[in-house]
């Protein structure tokens, strides 16, 4: 139910921007290139990698905390 107000907020605040706007990400941010297949870390050989942003210490290929 959100997700149509969310697209219309987005779509009257970014508009016809010729600049969109600008994020700096938290610095506990970290950002991988990701196997959007597998979810984990994209290797010389995977097929369009696409970057994910995670929690610092999250990331794939790190234990996540119990």
């Amino acid at each position: 139910m959100a997700l149509p107000i969310w697209m219309d907020f987005m779509r009257a605040y970014v508009g016809d921007r010729d600049v969109q706007p600008q994020f700096d990400p938290p610095t506990n941010i970290v950002f991988v290139s990701v196997n959007p297949e597998t979810g984990e870390p994209a290797g010389p050989g995977t097929f369009r990698p696409i970057e994910e942003a995670f929690i610092a210490g999250t990331e794939p290929g790190t234990a996540f905390p119990r």
